[in-house]
């Protein structure tokens, strides 16, 4: 009798201690982290920067874009938002950008402080160098969740780069000057991807021991004898104009054999997606015999 009333005390005070005291749930794992947030409205504030949006199949983000940003087609309807180097801050705010893209070196460093002093998230953007467009071109395809079409756009415009290279003649390279302007004239000089370009496509700059983008006299101009003379995009009457003044220096072998090319300038001066067809498109000029008729576009 004594051990049943035991073993109903024992059950009794094991059924309460498992009431008073119920087991814990087993701890639920952490909940995954949200993925990070991309920018759902976007600012360009250089052609080269909506290129690049467009490239990566993000287009439909561009809330607004710089003057000139005309590549692809469709970029012709966004909302302007100044040039490059005089942004309107006012407009650029009102488009409630979740953030704007800025070029290193040309979008002007008080406006993008301005910007994130108003609450803009700004992304600079190095542009120096072929190899600073193709690592622009990773970071933005990071930032708006395009990581693998970035990589494929990049792997193609390697491809086309190591192409040319590997293909380039090895013969004596033709002295190229890439004439920027016309009163004033500048040149693209050692430092810039121009340089790279005409280095890559089989040229040699002649004026490489300059940096940058000076601006030269005619007389400089004449001196460096170039073989081969680029003048992008101006127009047509600022193009024949720089023309006729080359042809009155005869003596320029460039004058002589008729080796005066009008380029696109976008292919050129916006370093961004196409700037592998300019590379294309100098091979071409590069390898183009004299001409008699003097200053002639092929």
């Amino acid at each position: 009798m004594k051990s049943c009333r035991r073993l109903f005390l024992g059950v009794l005070l094991a059924c309460c201690v498992a009431w008073l005291f119920p087991p814990q749930a087993a701890a639920e794992p952490p909940e995954a982290q949200p993925s990070p947030r991309y920018p759902a409205r976007i600012v360009t504030l250089a052609p080269s920067l909506t290129e690049i949006v467009y490239a990566l199949d993000r287009g439909e983000l561009l809330v607004g874009a710089s003057t000139y940003s005309d590549f692809p087609a469709v970029a012709k309807s966004l909302p302007r938002v100044g040039s490059y180097a005089r942004p309107d801050l006012e407009r650029i705010v009102a488009l409630r950008p979740d953030c704007c893209l800025a070029v290193a070196g040309m979008t002007p460093p008080e406006a993008i402080s301005r910007l994130q002093d108003l609450g803009v998230a700004v992304h600079v953007l190095d542009t120096a160098s072929l190899e600073a467009v193709l690592a622009s071109i990773l970071k933005i395809g990071r930032l708006l969740d395009a990581s693998d079409r970035a990589a494929s756009l990049v792997g193609d415009m390697r491809q086309t780069i190591e192409r040319v290279a590997r293909e380039r003649d090895n013969g004596p390279r033709p002295a190229v000057l890439y004439q920027i302007g016309f009163a004033p004239m500048h040149a693209a000089c050692r430092g810039t991807f121009i340089n790279e370009l005409l280095e890559l496509a089989g040229g040699r700059n002649v004026c490489a021991a300059m940096q940058g983008y000076p601006q030269l006299t005619n007389e400089q101009a004449v001196a460096f004898r170039p073989e081969v003379i680029l003048i992008p995009t101006m127009g047509t009457d600022a193009f024949d104009a720089a023309k006729a003044q080359w042809n009155a220096w005869p003596e320029v072998p460039a004058v002589r054999q008729g080796r005066i090319f009008f380029l696109d300038s976008d292919l050129f001066d916006r370093p961004g997606p196409r700037l592998t067809q300019g590379l294309e498109e100098l091979v071409r000029l590069l390898r183009q015999p004299p001409t008699p008729a003097a200053g002639k576009q092929p």
